[in-house]
């Protein structure tokens, strides 16, 4: 061998030699597969969804959209809290504005037309106001999902109502009648126009038509307080009338609809009193008697009543009793 051959074969054995060999491990593949197949990737299948749906409802979007009926609502009704007339009313045509523009912009729509004659009956302009609502209505006829149509014929009436009774306080009472009729055809969504109706014909002393459209309010709401008010006092008054016609069965009948309404008056149960005894049934005039004074303690003509009973049944002490309590009347 060469020198120089030699001497590189001793350089190539002295570099072998520094260097420091290390065995590498072969990678291993991993054990979980992405596959049906796999029970591991199947049981992690409700997890990843239950994830999904977590940031989905969680997580905010990069911007917020406006809603610009909800604004213009929100400036009206907020107007209505503000003390300050001057901003209360720039916070109120803001909003009106806003309103108009959108009703311009989406004339078919129910909902908008809704919310201006909200706006418009909380500017004092009622009779624009019950235009909105009527259109609202008509065109929200027969919606089933958000329907704006019951709000509407709520407002429609307390509109009217208010209108009748304005004119029913100055002793108008066929103008206040002329008043509330157009109202009539939303009567079935709200129970407040009926019952002004019935007001109407009450004030008039037309008992019956009041009991009807009375009853006509309490169908659509039999919660409906005035109604049921009303009713009450129109059946005890009906039941005053029979009574002095002397149809003393009828009268009672319409006695105990008013009892059952608990229509708490010392004079209906006096006088239901007066016919139960008539009838014969003294028992229960008695406890009759005795409920109109519970009612109304030192009532005149249920003591007289009393007193009367007992000093015809024999029972003087109770009788005298009952004489003490009239003293010297």
């Amino acid at each position: 061998m060469s020198g120089k051959k030699r001497k590189k074969a001793e350089q190539a054995s002295k570099k072998a030699e520094n260097e420091v060999k290390t065995e590498e491990k072969p990678v291993k593949s991993p054990s979980f597969e992405f596959k049906w197949s796999n029970p591991k990737f199947r049981a992690l299948i409700p997890f990843a969804i239950f994830v999904l749906v977590f940031l989905w409802i969680w997580t905010e979007p990069a911007e917020k959209p406006t809603d610009p009926w909800f604004e213009a609502a929100f400036l009206v009704d907020s107007s209505r809290k503000v003390q300050d007339p001057k901003l209360k009313s720039e916070m109120l045509e803001k909003g009106g504005d806003q309103l108009r523009d959108l009703v311009n912009r989406y004339p078919k729509h129910a909902r908008v037309k809704f919310l201006l004659g909200y706006y418009y009956s909380n500017a004092g302009k009622l009779d624009s106001a019950i235009d909105m609502y009527s259109d609202a209505i008509r065109m929200d006829s027969g919606a089933t999902i958000n329907p704006v149509a019951p709000m509407a014929a709520q407002q429609v009436g307390m509109i009217y109502s208010q209108k009748s009774n304005m004119l029913l306080n100055q002793g108008k009472i066929e103008e206040a009648k002329k008043a509330i009729q157009p109202g009539l055809k939303y009567a079935r969504y709200s129970p407040v126009i009926p019952t002004q109706m019935g007001v109407v014909f009450h004030r008039e002393g037309q008992i019956d038509s009041a009991i009807t459209y009375y009853t006509m309010a309490l169908n659509i709401n039999g919660n409906h307080k005035p109604a049921l008010q009303n009713l009450a006092l129109a059946f005890f008054q009906k039941g005053n009338v029979l009574l002095k016609n002397k149809n003393l069965t009828e009268a009672l009948e319409y006695f105990n609809r008013s009892a059952k309404m608990n229509f708490q008056n010392a004079d209906l149960y006096n006088n239901m009193g007066y016919v139960l005894n008539q009838l014969g049934q003294t028992e229960q005039s008695v406890n009759a008697y005795k409920k109109a004074l519970q009612l109304k303690p030192g009532h005149v003509n249920a003591i007289r009543n009393l007193a009367a009973y007992y000093q015809k049944t024999g029972n003087m002490a109770e009788a005298k009793k009952y004489m003490q309590m009239l003293g010297g009347k």
